[in-house]
């Protein structure tokens, strides 16, 4: 039991770690266009 609870976890770290990355990349790409915006204006 302990062996499939440690294999989940196991799979579910590099999934949960990829889609936090993505989502701190949105939020960085979202923070550069409005620094653009404002550089720009």
């Amino acid at each position: 039991m302990s062996k499939l609870f440690l294999l989940v976890i196991f799979f579910l770290s590099p999934l949960s770690f990829a889609n936090a990355k993505e989502e701190t990349n949105i939020a960085d790409g979202a923070l550069l266009r409005g620094l653009d915006k404002v550089s720009g204006e």
